[in-house]
């Protein structure tokens, strides 16, 4: 791998290299996770497959996009694998990718500089002999950050401009990797600590364009009479599921018809319960109602199994 000097990464304002060379394929990605008593458990996500041209829709880009781990707990704090398996309709020409992350909510944004902010997004492929360039992008204030640019970490969401040298073939890969070496949590980037639905997810954004010229300006929105975002050639939209850790307390919610049971996690979250009765102590009727909480018709109900 292609290495630069310290006062050449210091001063400057995108970081080079090389593919790495790896014997390993890309791995599926499959991730569990279960409950306080180890019963429910989520496998992980299936990949994206077949990312076709937005253009002409018989065209092959990607042949899979997947992210390992893709389900997480909330309050957590991991690494991400991102890997864009090549079609054979990939431009055989220099191209570029644009990566949005879910950076907002806790998640750590991609960086170059410390005191930019704390995430990382780092590069390699199976194809050693393509070169790439990466660069951050910041959305809010529509520039590409460097040294010569006052940056405080409280500004805009950070998009990750990789552009890659001709060189790619069918089933190469291009692998992604994404966390945070800050703060003393460790080489993961944090996780949000909210989950306000059963079935919640965040979303990782791969934008292929065959021309580096385009991918930016790109503020991540239509702005009626103001900003047009540029459109990819390619798209890919990448779930991430998120969980509730397992259940650390429960609320009585009491009406005067009715009574509300919610089970929650440390941070205040509904989380699932497998079985309620291995949970709290009482016989009184109930029905599992919206989101995981139990409504309990009797107002009186579950007063003494809390």
């Amino acid at each position: 791998m292609s290495t630069i000097s310290r006062r050449a990464f210091l001063g400057g304002s995108s970081v080079l290299g090389t593919g790495i060379l790896s014997a390993a394929s890309p791995d599926s990605g499959a991730s569990t996770s279960a409950d306080s008593h180890g019963e429910m458990r989520f496998d992980g996500l299936p990949p994206v497959e077949n990312v076709y041209s937005a253009s002409n829709p018989g065209q092959l880009i990607f042949k899979k996009v997947e992210v390992a781990p893709s389900v997480v707990e909330v309050g957590s704090n991991e690494e991400f694998k991102i890997t864009l398996t090549i079609g054979p309709a990939y431009a055989p020409l220099p191209t570029r990718l644009a990566i949005s992350l879910p950076t907002q909510l806790g998640f750590s944004k991609p960086a170059l500089f410390i005191d930019e902010d704390y995430g990382y997004l780092e590069v390699c492929s199976n194809n050693a002999g393509i070169e790439w360039e990466k660069r951050i992008w910041d959305v809010q204030n529509d520039f590409f950050v460097d040294r010569q640019t006052d940056h405080p970490r409280k500004w805009g969401q950070h998009l990750a401009i990789i552009d890659v040298s001709a060189g790619l073939r069918e089933d190469d890969y291009i692998r992604l990797t994404w966390g945070d070496l800050g703060r003393g949590f460790g080489k993961g980037t944090q996780t949000t600590v909210l989950c306000p639905k059963t079935d919640c997810f965040q979303y990782i954004w791969v934008r292929y364009y065959a021309d580096q010229s385009k991918g930016v300006p790109d503020m991540e929105r239509d702005i009626t009479n103001f900003h047009q975002r540029p459109v990819a050639d390619a798209e890919a939209k990448v779930p991430l599921r998120i969980l509730p850790k397992p259940l650390q307390r429960w609320r009585l919610i009491r009406k005067t018809s009715e009574a509300l049971l919610v089970p929650l996690d440390l941070y205040g979250n509904v989380t699932p319960v497998r079985n309620i009765k291995q949970e709290i102590d009482g016989n009184d009727a109930y029905r599992l109602a919206r989101n995981g909480v139990y409504h309990y018709a009797n107002p009186t109900a579950a007063r003494s199994s809390v």
